[in-house]
């Protein structure tokens, strides 16, 4: 199952201090992420690129669009709710471990229980 869980635990009211843009390309991360380990994905990893968040938050590829999505990951990974896995190349993605159970000032759940 896609992170079902993850959006669950995203939408918790401990990440409403993000902006609207970062809480929702976040939001898309842990849709898109698997809550277990799939087809030789591991749980919590989002691969989709950041042309799929630039075209959830703005609608379209554009440079704003994209420029709107690094401020958004930048925030996001200040705030300590997703995490650099990988590196972007010729052929391959950025990847990134969303932590949506990483709350500001409160312990991480049991990462077993996922």
């Amino acid at each position: 199952m896609m992170g079902a869980r993850l959006v669950s635990l995203a939408l918790n009211p401990a990440w409403s201090n993000l902006t609207p843009p970062a809480r929702l390309a976040f939001i898309t991360m842990c849709h898109t992420a698997r809550d277990k380990d799939a087809e030789g994905i591991p749980a919590r990893t989002y691969w989709a690129g950041h042309d799929y968040l630039a075209v959830v938050l703005a609608g379209e590829e554009t440079d704003a669009a994209r420029q709107r999505v690094k401020r958004a990951i930048a925030e996001l990974i200040a705030a300590g709710a997703i995490e650099r896995i990988g590196t972007a190349h010729r052929a391959r993605q950025m990847t990134y471990l969303v932590q949506p159970d990483a709350w500001p000032n409160q312990p991480r759940l049991n990462a077993a229980a996922d």
